[in-house]
């Protein structure tokens, strides 16, 4: 009896420190909890944003005024037409990518440039008529898409050429 009693208490004494070393070893870090739920939240509202069902609609003023114009506001980085250019085509970039990624049942996107003063050249205003597109399950075709990302990507420069030489005579 005394033996089992040994053993008994023995083998109580193992289990409990067994049990307390595994507890404590299985301890989670609560900054690191807080970490990977705060990162998990951002994923889910990236991934809740980014459905694909949104409807864009991206209008652009180009400012055709004399703040282009190289000659009276030089820029020793970047002139302003370019980075306005620039600013242009990243967001055209993403607005292909956005058509591209969507079903075509759901679209109704459009993308539109406006201007500021008005074009005295006239050859603008028939340019701006290239630079309105309009998107919806009618009237999306795969070349339509792949032709706003083209003319996104020359046309604006184009137009800012064709304003300066207008604002240097």
């Amino acid at each position: 009896m005394k033996i089992y009693k040994c053993i008994n208490r023995d083998c109580f004494f193992f289990s409990f420190i067994l049990i307390s070393f595994l507890l404590t070893s299985c301890k989670k870090d609560t900054e690191n909890d807080d970490l990977d739920s705060s990162l998990a939240l951002d994923e889910l509202l990236i991934e809740k944003t980014s459905t694909g069902t949104e409807n864009l609609n991206i209008s652009f003023l180009l400012d055709l005024s004399d703040r282009i114009n190289p000659e009276k506001y030089p820029n020793p980085t970047m002139e302003f037409y370019e980075r306005d250019a620039a600013y242009i085509k990243s967001v055209s970039t993403a607005f292909y990518s956005h058509l591209r990624g969507k079903k075509v049942r759901l679209m109704n996107d459009k993308i539109q440039v406006f201007f500021d003063p008005e074009p005295l050249n006239q050859s603008i205003n028939k340019m701006s008529s290239n630079l309105k597109y309009s998107f919806t399950r009618k009237t999306t075709t795969l070349n339509k898409i792949d032709e706003v990302r083209k003319v996104y990507d020359s046309m604006p420069v184009e137009i800012y050429k064709l304003a300066i030489a207008v604002i240097n005579i």
